[in-house]
């Protein structure tokens, strides 16, 4: 969740709202502390996102009913920033896809 979370929250936000925007998505799902644990976000620099690629094999083993709030996590950290570019939801729409997850409605690309 933390890696995913942090690429979404790096790919639209200045280094100073990252972290923010981070902790928005792992406040859903009550795991806020994990940013603490890690030391902050994961790196941006995500080398042919082989992290992200690995996070999202790992997550797409989640229990059927923790997928919706993984989506949900991930949306609340896009849509901190007020607008979800089209490149964020862009990923968000292969993360839905990846968990056989429907899209929710969300808030207007940028």
């Amino acid at each position: 969740c933390w890696v995913l979370l942090s690429t979404l929250a790096h790919i639209d936000n200045a280094p100073e709202d990252a972290e923010d925007a981070c902790r928005a998505g792992l406040r859903t799902l009550a795991l806020e502390f994990v940013l603490a644990r890690q030391g902050g976000l994961a790196p941006r620099e995500d080398r042919n996102q082989q992290r992200l690629t690995a996070a999202m094999r790992s997550l797409r083993g989640l229990h059927p009913l923790d997928q919706p709030k993984l989506l949900k996590a991930a949306i609340a950290t896009v849509e901190h920033g007020g607008r979800v570019s089209p490149e964020e939801q862009e990923l968000l729409a292969g993360v839905a896809a990846a968990l056989d997850c429907p899209l929710p409605p969300m808030q207007s690309p940028r």
